[in-house]
Protein backbone atom coordinates (compact mmCIF):
# COMPACT_ATOMS: atom_id res chain seq x y z
CA UNK A 1 0.00 0.00 0.00
CA UNK A 2 1.11 3.52 -0.70
CA UNK A 3 -0.19 7.05 -0.51
CA UNK A 4 -1.06 9.24 -3.47
CA UNK A 5 -0.89 12.97 -2.85
CA UNK A 6 -2.70 15.60 -4.87
CA UNK A 7 -1.08 19.01 -4.70
CA UNK A 8 -0.66 22.18 -6.76
CA UNK A 9 2.01 21.84 -9.43
CA UNK A 10 3.93 24.80 -8.01
CA UNK A 11 4.11 23.16 -4.59
CA UNK A 12 5.20 19.88 -6.19
CA UNK A 13 8.10 21.60 -7.96
CA UNK A 14 9.15 23.33 -4.73
CA UNK A 15 9.14 20.00 -2.91
CA UNK A 16 11.00 18.29 -5.76
CA UNK A 17 13.67 21.01 -5.67
CA UNK A 18 13.98 20.69 -1.90
CA UNK A 19 14.39 16.93 -2.20
CA UNK A 20 17.02 17.37 -4.91
CA UNK A 21 18.99 19.65 -2.59
CA UNK A 22 18.76 17.18 0.29
CA UNK A 23 21.06 14.31 -0.66
CA UNK A 24 19.81 12.31 2.31
CA UNK A 25 16.33 12.27 0.75
CA UNK A 26 17.23 9.45 -1.64
CA UNK A 27 15.23 7.26 0.72
CA UNK A 28 11.64 7.46 -0.61
CA UNK A 29 10.05 6.66 2.75
CA UNK A 30 11.87 9.65 4.20
CA UNK A 31 10.70 11.80 1.29
CA UNK A 32 7.09 10.74 1.87
CA UNK A 33 7.41 11.39 5.59
CA UNK A 34 8.81 14.86 4.91
CA UNK A 35 5.92 15.57 2.53
CA UNK A 36 3.36 14.48 5.12
CA UNK A 37 5.06 16.61 7.76
CA UNK A 38 5.05 19.60 5.42
CA UNK A 39 1.30 19.21 4.89
CA UNK A 40 0.74 18.77 8.63
CA UNK A 41 2.77 21.86 9.53
CA UNK A 42 1.14 24.09 6.93
CA UNK A 43 -2.29 22.51 7.52
CA UNK A 44 -2.93 22.47 3.78
CA UNK A 45 -5.95 20.73 2.32
CA UNK A 46 -4.58 17.34 1.29
CA UNK A 47 -6.38 14.38 -0.21
CA UNK A 48 -4.60 11.14 0.52
CA UNK A 49 -5.71 7.89 -1.06
CA UNK A 50 -4.42 4.46 -0.14
CA UNK A 51 -3.77 2.09 -2.98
Amino acid sequence: KGLIFYMPEKLYHQFKTQVAKDKKAKDMSKVCRNLIEAYTEKKLNCKGETQ
